[in-house]
C-alpha cells in the first residue's frame, strides 16, 4: 500500500497541466500557418471610393471683389480668396456674399493656457493672503482694545 504524498499529487497535477498547455500550443500554432495562396486577377487597381458627389473644398483665386461677384458657386456655398488683399469672401446659394479679413491669430498649446490660468489663479491667492495679512496687522485703536478686555472707556 502506497501512501498519499502531497507533493507528488502536486507534480503530478503540474506535468498533467503542461501536457494539456502543449497540446494547446499545437493546435493554435496549426491554425497560424498561413491558408495556401490563391492567384486572383485583378483587372484595375483598386483605390478606394469617394462618393461622386463629396468635396473637400470649393474654392476658387480672384483678382479684387468685383471678380468675385461675378462667379457662380455651382449650387455650393464658395469660398473667394482675393489675390491682391488680405480678404477673402463667402457666396451664399442665393447669391449673396460676406468678405472677411484675415487675422492672424497665435497657435496656443493647451498646455500654456493652463500653464498662464493657474499662474493667474496664484496670483489671486496670493493677492488675497496679502490683503488679509494687511487687515489683520492693522494697528488696534484704544477702544478695540478695550472692548476686547471687556470694559468701555467713559469720559
Amino acid at each position: 500500500m502506497s501512501s498519499y504524498n502531497p507533493m507528488q499529487y502536486q507534480i503530478d497535477n503540474l506535468d498533467n497541466q503542461i501536457q494539456m498547455l502543449n497540446q494547446r500550443r499545437a493546435m493554435l500554432q496549426q491554425q497560424m500557418q498561413p491558408a495556401p495562396i490563391q492567384q486572383t486577377f485583378i483587372q484595375q487597381p483598386t483605390q478606394p471610393s469617394v462618393p461622386q458627389n463629396s468635396f473637400d473644398f470649393n474654392g476658387k483665386w480672384v483678382n479684387g471683389v468685383d471678380e468675385a461677384k461675378q462667379l457662380a458657386g455651382n449650387n455650393l456655398p464658395l469660398l473667394i480668396f482675393d489675390k491682391s488683399s488680405s480678404v477673402f469672401y463667402m457666396k451664399q446659394l442665393d447669391g449673396s456674399m460676406l468678405a472677411y479679413e484675415y487675422k492672424q491669430v497665435p497657435i496656443v498649446d493647451p498646455k500654456d493656457t493652463e500653464i498662464q490660468m493657474l499662474k493667474q489663479q496664484l496670483a489671486d491667492i496670493q493677492n488675497r493672503l496679502a490683503q488679509s495679512d494687511a487687515v489683520n496687522s492693522k494697528p488696534v485703536s484704544e477702544e478695540t482694545k478695550s472692548a476686547k478686555k471687556g470694559g468701555a472707556k467713559h469720559e
